[in-house]
Formats: structure tokens, C-alpha cells, sequence
């Protein structure tokens, strides 16, 4: 296997717009799941 400093298409396309994250040290940002559902009660 080799590597390459060029980024396949597709990676560089799933990781336009997503930055590390320094306030953390991580990689990518964390996920913060979220839902607006309600219920009755």
C-alpha cells in the first residue's frame, strides 16, 4: 500500500467544510445530536 499527500475526491468531498476541532484536540468536531419532538403527558 502507498500513501499520498493527495486527498481522494471523494474524502476531499465529505470533508469540505468540517475543521478540526482545537478547542479539544480533536480531529473532528464533536456531534451533538439534538431532536424536536414532543410528547403528549
Amino acid at each position: 500500500m502507498t500513501c499520498s499527500s493527495e486527498a481522494h475526491p471523494c474524502t476531499t468531498a465529505a470533508r469540505h467544510g468540517v475543521n478540526n476541532d482545537p478547542a479539544h484536540g480533536a480531529v473532528m468536531p464533536p456531534l451533538y445530536l439534538s431532536s424536536n419532538y414532543s410528547f403528549d403527558g
